[in-house]
């Protein structure tokens, strides 16, 4: 795979930003068009009900517009360090780069992680979770059909050590990991070598804070839904829960009234 992304990349770096523009904006259509069919995948693969699978994947075709919006718009900087001398910097692709997701989200994340890097020049390898993969492989013949190069968009399954190789390649110059910290560090210890810049999304303990003064009933539903979208399980879940000592009690019997319906 990390042979076959090194020419694609080349290739696709050389084209005009403008052009990796239109492919990527294509590429967010064809998802929009395949909304139904994606979700679906996402649902057979780990049991996500179908109107939070058909809203990831809305959100994903979306984040394929934002990028194809930002392919033309990477600037360098012109540096007034020294009179005289014209000093400035170049924004260049790192080449390839590896993308190893969650099971959780499958579709979004897919394409949340690999459209910057898309839009920068750089040839993507995903690693999908083992648990959900194949909105993966659809997500990547949708690319093709974009007009993304070849090996400009690759999909690798496999379960771990698939991950470990494809992270600590000598070829691979990038990685996003999205997963736990356990695992996360792995994936930093496999970049070290050979200087990899790598972007961790690791388990996060996300507070919700309430004021005496907030909208209460808004409030109540904001923190069901933060802790137990996806059934809890999702890095962003709102894990902690702060509420002023004046509406602490009444704010818990809410809670707890309400968690008696899910």
């Amino acid at each position: 795979a990390v042979a076959r992304a090194i020419p694609g990349q080349v290739k696709w770096a050389g084209l005009a930003p403008e052009e990796r523009s239109k492919i990527l904006w294509k590429w967010g259509d064809l998802i929009d068009a395949s909304v139904e069919e994606i979700a679906k995948l996402d649902v057979a693969c780990m049991g996500k009900v179908i109107r939070d699978a058909l809203a990831e994947t809305r959100r994903a075709s979306r984040h394929a517009r934002y990028w194809a919006g930002m392919a033309d718009k990477i600037y360098g900087q012109q540096l007034a360090d020294v009179p005289g001398r014209l000093s400035y910097s170049l924004r260049e692709p790192l080449g390839v780069y590896a993308v190893v997701l969650p099971w959780n989200a499958p579709a979004h994340s897919f394409v949340a992680r690999s459209s910057p890097a898309l839009a920068c020049g750089n040839a993507v390898i995903v690693k999908p979770s083992e648990l959900s993969p194949l909105s993966a492989a659809r997500l990547a013949e949708l690319g093709a059909e974009a007009g993304i190069p070849e090996g400009v968009l690759q999909v690798v399954t496999g379960d771990g050590m698939t991950g470990h190789l494809l992270c600590s390649h000598p070829a691979v110059s990038g990685i996003s990991f999205t997963g736990s910290p356990p695992t996360g560090r792995k994936v930093l210890a496999a970049g070290v070598e050979t200087f990899k810049k790598v972007t961790l999304e690791l388990g996060g303990k996300s507070p919700i804070v309430v004021f005496e003064d907030a909208d209460f009933d808004s409030a109540v539903r904001a923190a069901l839904v933060g802790v137990l979208m996806n059934a809890g399980q999702i890095c962003a879940a709102s894990t902690r829960l702060m509420v002023h000592a004046s509406i602490a009690e009444k704010f818990v019997a809410a809670m707890k009234d309400r968690l008696k319906n899910v």
